[in-house]
């Protein structure tokens, strides 16, 4: 690429700290499935490709000649020029906004019947949820004290007989808190020797209040299971709600939570629509202000831009020979602004003065859109963002004049920016600063694509093998005479040091290109 000073591949290079030298190498080094790029021998990232290249090389084909008769397409087209994209984008975000709140009020306005019904369920439920109060971990408690509750006979036999093993009856000397007070007793006698039987009297002493813990302990127990008889039936019955509360709503405590918390937002929204019809509405109408309010802008630049566009369309028309066609932009109001404004905008077209200006879609021949299509890709290059414009067989239709004047308008583009064209047509690719052959051939039964950058000698050959199927004398002459007019009529470049700028290419599969 060719690097302007102050232009836009000059900012972009410093952004990133890149130097040049008044060229931009974009290079891609393939290995197996990898890949890596360079951007002046440095090595870069897709992130940096993007941000360096972003909107700097922009690809014309022949289909966008069909493209062109789409009414969509003018307006993008109208935008582009007079800059209004960004406005037309607010439009978009504030008309989108307006449908959501449209929506929503919709919403609110439904079955007043079904939306009654539904308060009525929705405070019944929560009523039964209130009223049975399930806690967070209640059900594994609850299932804990139910097994306990179950085994009660057990557990008060178990307690008895503990309490009975420790303690013993009335005077039992044979039980364990008898005998070992017991020995309890003769090692106290035994510490007044002194070391070590008085610490074995403290372990003692100690292990003796610990058994006396121990007997409270298991006389409390015993007192616990005797003290509820009828509490297994209410455990029971709290579980049997609680389970059925929780197939209802999805089989466990978190997802009755779960639909209590959205049973209740819902309910508030019902509550509270007055409230909540009232604050869409204002916001919609802040929404439509806004949307017109943009509107506004957006049509009053589309109706100052749109005849100055035509005109400087119609100005690069009269160089591709159609100086007395006619066309204008069609601005027509709509009911209402919609994401593209408040306008529809169609291009309308007529070949003639004397004949009635029609929609472009409905009259244009080939060859009229090929050249409204180059007219108008030459009013966009005055915008300097494009520095690499590629136009891929956009001569359909053209010969003769015609096929001079796309050359020497390309050959105009060419000198705001870099221009790659690929042409059927030898007046055009004697335009260029440089001319390249491609061909197709068969080799070991593979199909393989030569590229060569033609001579001065090979490109009058070539020339003269575009301007018919066989290469005469007078073919040569007729070719270097398009060689001497193109080289004569090239305006001179400004700025920076010469190098190519129009490459030119032509192929041969089956028939010459």
């Amino acid at each position: 690429f060719e690097v302007r000073p102050g232009g836009l591949l000059d900012e972009r290079l410093e952004a990133v700290g890149i130097e040049h030298d008044g060229e931009l190498v974009v290079r891609r080094v393939v290995q197996g499935n990898r890949s890596r790029a360079f951007v002046n021998g440095r090595l870069a990232t897709v992130g940096m490709l993007q941000d360096i290249l972003r909107g700097a090389v922009e690809v014309t084909s022949q289909h966008e000649n069909v493209a062109l008769l789409e009414p969509d397409r003018h307006v993008t087209l109208l935008d582009r020029w007079a800059g209004t994209v960004g406005l037309r984008q607010r439009v978009a975000v504030h008309h989108g906004e307006v449908e959501g709140y449209r929506r929503l009020l919709a919403s609110l306005d439904e079955d007043d019947a079904a939306r009654a019904q539904r308060e009525d369920f929705l405070r019944y439920a929560l009523e039964e949820l209130r009223a049975l109060d399930p806690q967070p971990g209640e059900t594994d408690a609850l299932q804990r004290e139910r097994e306990r509750l179950r085994r009660s006979e057990e557990l008060r036999t178990g307690l008895a007989e503990a309490e009975l093993a420790l303690c013993g009856g009335d005077a039992d000397e044979a039980s364990a808190l008898g005998l070992f007070g017991r020995a309890q007793a003769r090692l106290e006698r035994l510490a007044e020797i002194g070391e070590p039987f008085s610490e074995v009297a403290e372990t003692a002493a100690r292990l003796g209040a610990e058994l006396d813990e121990l007997v409270r302990g298991v006389q409390a127990l015993a007192r616990r299971v005797d003290e509820d008889p009828g509490r297994l039936d209410e455990v029971e019955e709290r579980l049997d709600a609680l389970r059925r509360l929780q197939r209802k709503y999805g089989g466990s405590e978190e997802a009755v939570e779960a639909a209590r918390r959205r049973m209740e937002e819902e309910l508030d929204h019902i509550e509270h629509e007055d409230v909540r019809r009232a604050d869409l509405q204002s916001a919609l109408e802040a929404e439509r202000r806004a949307l017109q309010e943009h509107a506004a802008r957006l049509t009053e630049a589309r109706t100052q831009a749109a005849p100055r566009l035509a005109a400087a369309i119609r100005e690069h028309l009269g160089a591709l020979h159609m100086a007395d066609c006619q066309l204008e932009f069609s601005v027509a109001p709509l009911p209402e602004p919609g994401p593209r404004g408040a306008e529809s905008v169609e291009l309308t077209f007529a070949a003639h003065a004397t004949e009635p200006l029609r929609p472009l879609r409905k009259i244009a021949s080939g060859g009229e859109l090929s050249r409204l299509l180059l007219a108008l890709k030459r009013v966009e290059t005055e915008d300097e963002g494009v520095v690499l414009q590629a136009f891929d067989e956009v001569d359909a239709g053209l010969g003769g004049d015609a096929a001079e004047a796309l050359g020497a308008m390309l050959q105009a583009v060419s000198q705001r920016g870099q221009v790659l064209c690929i042409t059927h047509l030898p007046q055009v690719a004697a335009r260029a600063d440089a001319h390249c052959k491609v061909e197709k051939a068969t080799r070991g039964g593979r199909v393989v694509t030569d590229v060569r950058q033609l001579d001065a000698s090979a490109r009058v050959e070539e020339l003269a093998r575009m301007l018919g199927a066989k290469v005469t004398p007078k073919s040569r002459s007729l070719a270097k005479e398009l060689l001497e007019r193109a080289s004569v009529a090239a305006p001179r470049r400004t700025g920076g040091r010469r190098r190519p700028s129009v490459r030119s290419a032509a192929d041969r599969t089956s028939s010459p290109r």
